[in-house]
């Protein structure tokens, strides 16, 4: 019986040591930016208002689509954008007022973001200023952040 004890220590000293090595899979992987365009086909409907400052890349893209269903971008991490923008309808919400955080309802109803590279006046109520800033006054709005609608 104590031949078994030793040899578990043994082996249990051997794991232990071993996890604790450095190891060179800890490093950051470098980012690399990747300008490839994004090809975007709109058909036969007015050429989309893009920034000219702000090219369409394939990486922004994919980065926009994660954000857009990314939940740590609110204040207690439980809604993304695509919890309000349902994809299956529309990118709109079907409830009259939208739930924000907590459960808590906004004092509207979220507007569809369908199609909006095409939209040329409608900014989000007033509180963003040009398209690429309606992310930043989403992550501003009452219900995400949990205040009281005044």
């Amino acid at each position: 019986m104590k031949k078994y004890i030793i040899l578990i220590s043994v082996l249990a000293g051997i794991v232990l040591i071993q996890s604790c090595k450095d190891d060179d899979t800890n490093e950051p992987t470098k980012v690399v930016l990747d300008e490839t365009p994004y090809i975007l086909e709109y058909g036969q409907l007015p050429p989309p208002n893009i920034a000219l400052d702000n090219p369409l890349t394939v990486q922004g893209v994919q980065l926009g689509r994660m954000l857009f269903y990314e939940k740590m971008l609110s204040k207690d991490g439980s809604m993304a954008c695509a919890s309000c923008h349902l994809q299956e309808f529309a990118f709109r919400d079907t409830a009259q007022f939208s739930i924000g955080v907590e459960g808590k309802p906004g004092g509207r109803q979220a507007m569809a973001v369908f199609n909006m590279a095409l939209e040329r006046k409608r900014i989000l109520l007033g509180r963003a200023s040009t398209f690429g800033s309606r992310p930043i006054a989403w992550s501003n709005s009452r219900s995400v952040r949990n205040e009281r609608n005044t």
